[in-house]
């Protein structure tokens, strides 16, 4: 089973910066894990969702309102693929 990050969140400043260290994060440990970006605002909703920008990894929310560090996003993300191993 893969990896499949979404970022739920407008085109503000912070929505792309948590999207950049998304990528940056996945391609620092060369992982396979698909992005996608969500901007439908019903999809906040469906996740429960009150603040952008937020990270959904296997349809589990992960955080909210906030910047994640590519540091971060990488122990994040090496967690998750260890639990689908």
């Amino acid at each position: 089973m893969s990896i499949h990050i979404k970022i739920l969140g407008s085109r503000c400043g912070s929505c792309r910066r948590l999207e950049n260290n998304v990528h940056r994060a996945i391609r620092e440990i060369n992982d396979r894990a698909t992005v996608e970006k969500v901007e439908n605002i019903d999809e906040f909703i469906r996740y429960g969702i009150a603040r952008i920008p937020a990270l959904v990894i296997n349809e589990s929310v992960f955080s909210q309102g906030k910047v994640l560090s590519v540091n971060d996003l990488k122990k994040i993300i090496e967690q998750n693929a260890t639990i689908l191993k």
